[in-house]
């Protein structure tokens, strides 16, 4: 059974300055900007260049909703990763949602092996590989 929680504050778990809404919590806040620069910068100081703008942040890359689409993959966990941080009252850290993303790099590529489509996993995941094999 789930317990209600009553919001006795409506301002932001990361930087208490606001009201945390879904826009604020995954892209206006200050310590959510900060955290997702790093990560944005991790990507590109691996060669990889993921568009990190609000819609993205917030949706996902909305044009490629039905197709399996390892960037729109990759901003779900950094969404629950986000989220996760919230409800645990954590830090929201580069190294905590690279290892997020390094378990589903893992689970994926079990998962493709499983099912001996290992080939449809390199092709999807090809551009991200250099974020694993270190």
């Amino acid at each position: 059974m789930y317990k209600i929680k009553i919001i006795d504050n409506p301002n932001c778990t990361f930087c208490q300055k606001e009201d945390e809404t879904i826009e604020h919590l995954f892209w206006n806040c200050e310590i959510v900007q900060i955290f997702l620069n790093e990560t944005k910068h991790w990507f590109l100081s691996n060669g990889i260049s993921i568009p990190f703008n609000i819609q993205n942040c917030i949706f996902g890359d909305i044009s490629k909703a039905f197709s399996r689409n390892v960037t729109n993959l990759i901003f779900l966990h950094i969404r629950h990763y986000i989220f996760s941080c919230k409800y645990f009252k954590r830090r929201l850290t580069l190294f905590g949602v690279q290892k997020k993303i390094q378990d589903l790099y893992c689970i994926e590529k079990h998962i493709a092996v499983r099912n001996k489509k290992l080939e449809i996993f390199d092709e999807m995941w090809n551009n991200f590989t250099i974020l694993f094999d270190s």
